[in-house]
């Protein structure tokens, strides 16, 4: 039986291959200038070539945490390498069977930190007057990158409500899960935790992140994942007395009524001018980590896990009654579009 990847993992596909088609004609490009005229690239080109880079670290990264299998990986970048941009009717080679202990772990300690993240931020909202170097803004920005990162890969993964309550609970679970971990705590400890999560070096997730919306990803919103702030409300308002009284940050007292969205998570200019403009390159593929990791507080893996994981892999490799070419009939106005004189169009 052939496996055929789902629409939303076509998508990161394409992407993965068009942008190694990329990069395969740009070094060509630079060797033959090279050979021509003894002159080297300018630093323009190695910037390029570093962003496509990074682009491309991204874009598996994201793959690896929503368990596309790396022999898909493998063979678009060896059709990339090759010169030959996706086309719809090519089938990929049979798959390898992901790690699904790793990818769905990894994926409800996410949730688990969103949980604990959320429940932070709106016992210290960020407003905008706050500096960047607030550990309430630092926040604000991780819990952003978590959730949108998160996002991406529950919906790359095909997870559905069921299986979502499944492997990290309903709504109510995370919340009453999430008051749990706060109930006697007192506010040093509340305010060690806030600066845990807002040291933390979330720049591969955003990254992630970013390339999956490019990719048409949904990352604003996904199956049983609630918005930090709804989630981190509803957890506050379920401790009630219990809650901690929130550490004194020298900075105005604020609510969780005039609390501020987070700050706007944008991606260092370059990544974006490689996704969306033509004449990039790309680079070898790297191995990448799976997730943040779980923070210390969070919960240990729920024992009733086992139908959800098989629900989970049914979701994210489905049969081949929904074959290949029928996943591509968006416009891909998104997608890196063909380099200059290849002739090539990115198929739909």
């Amino acid at each position: 039986m052939t496996i055929a990847p789902t629409r939303l993992q076509a998508r990161l596909l394409q992407m993965l291959q068009n942008e190694t088609v990329a990069g395969a004609e740009a070094l060509s490009t630079a060797d033959e200038h090279y050979h021509r005229t003894g002159a080297r690239p300018d630093q323009t080109w190695f910037d390029d070539h570093e962003q496509r880079m990074l682009l491309r670290q991204a874009l598996e990264g994201a793959a690896h945490a929503a368990g596309i299998p790396r022999a898909w990986l493998d063979h678009v970048r060896e059709r990339g390498d090759r010169g030959l941009r996706w086309q719809a009717d090519l089938s990929l080679r049979e798959p390898e069977q992901p790690d699904w202990d790793t990818v769905l772990g990894d994926l409800v300690a996410d949730v688990a930190r969103l949980r604990d993240w959320s429940a932070l931020a709106a016992l210290h909202p960020h407003t905008h007057d706050l500096p960047e170097t607030d550990p309430r803004t630092r926040l604000a920005r991780n819990l952003s990158a978590l959730f949108t990162r998160t996002a991406g890969v529950v919906n790359l993964l095909g997870v559905d409500d069921t299986i979502a309550a499944d492997l990290w609970g309903t709504h109510a679970d995370l919340v009453e899960s999430g008051a749990q971990h706060l109930t006697g705590i007192d506010a040093p400890e509340v305010h060690r935790r806030l600066h845990a999560a807002a040291n933390s070096d979330t720049g591969t997730y955003l990254l992630q992140a970013q390339v999956l919306e490019i990719t048409r990803i949904p990352t604003n919103t996904a199956p049983g994942l609630p918005p930090p702030r709804q989630l981190g409300t509803d957890i506050i308002t379920a401790l009630g007395a219990d809650a901690s009284q929130p550490a004194q940050l020298s900075t105005p007292t604020v609510t969780l009524d005039n609390a501020a969205d987070p700050p706007e998570l944008r991606a260092e200019s370059p990544i974006f001018r490689a996704a969306t403009h033509g004449d990039t390159t790309g680079a070898a593929p790297v191995n990448f980590p799976g997730s943040v990791g779980a923070p210390a507080f969070s919960d240990p893996p729920r024992a009733d896990q086992g139908a959800a994981i098989e629900a989970a892999v049914a979701a994210a490799a489905p049969d081949a009654d929904a074959a290949l070419w029928f996943s591509h009939a968006d416009d891909p106005t998104h997608l890196p579009q063909p380099h200059p004189d290849t002739g090539q169009e990115v198929a739909p």
